[in-house]
């Protein structure tokens, strides 16, 4: 099995950006919202106050590609379904804005609009969805040079917050059992897409990848 990097785990302002994780969960968590709205009734779900549902992540994984090679996969959006568990499909609707398509339970899909609020190549992208969406999301991904040369480090800090108390309700209860298995998941698909260009399916392999969540 390829080693990973570990890293440590960080105290991190829940207010501060993150980006891939953040695109993903925040679609999983959409189809969450559509289950329960629709299949289990509002009357069903516990009601969370404001304060538990933002949401942020922090997840990274050292990859032995360069910091370009890595970037430059990233940077073509409709690639990341290929890595990407849980989205159908992502449109490139040129000037830093895409249209994400995710799949959701029972049949649902979940789409919205990003844009690109800050793109340093090589080194950093950030992202949020645009005014309107049902879900809002939030954050960046950094590619840094691994330790001593090693690779590249790729670290994800990620946000997302449904509205209202029903959405924050369902969020919460599925984000307790499965964001860090989902997270640790991506980041191994990533490192094992750029260094093997495959993606791996066995579910019980190491878990290399590192994240950290802080509740709202």
């Amino acid at each position: 099995m390829l080693d990973l990097h570990k890293h440590h785990r960080h105290h991190l302002d829940r207010r501060q950006g993150g980006f891939a994780g953040a695109i993903l969960l925040g679609a999983v968590a959409a189809g969450v919202v559509a289950y329960y709205a629709s299949k289990r009734g509002p009357k069903r779900l516990p009601l969370i106050g404001a304060r538990h549902r933002k949401v942020h992540l922090e997840g990274s994984v050292n990859i032995e590609r360069s910091a370009e090679d890595i970037y430059n996969y990233w940077r073509n959006f409709s690639q990341l379904p290929k890595v990407m568990t849980f989205i159908d499909r992502v449109e490139d609707r040129g000037a830093g804005l895409s249209h994400w398509v995710a799949k959701g339970p029972l049949g649902h899909s979940i789409e919205w609009d990003s844009e690109v609020v800050d793109d340093i190549p090589n080194q950093r992208l950030s992202w949020h969805s645009l005014q309107g969406s049902d879900l809002q999301t939030w954050g960046d991904i950094q590619f840094r040079e691994g330790p001593h040369g090693r690779g590249t480090d790729v670290v994800v800090h990620l946000n997302f917050e449904p509205p209202g108390k029903i959405a924050g309700a369902a969020v919460a209860h599925f984000l307790g059992g499965l964001e860090k298995a989902m997270l640790n998941q991506n980041l191994r698909n990533l490192k094992a897409y750029m260094e093997t260009g495959d993606v791996p399916t066995n579910r019980n392999q190491g878990d290399g990848a590192q994240d950290h969540r802080q509740p709202a």
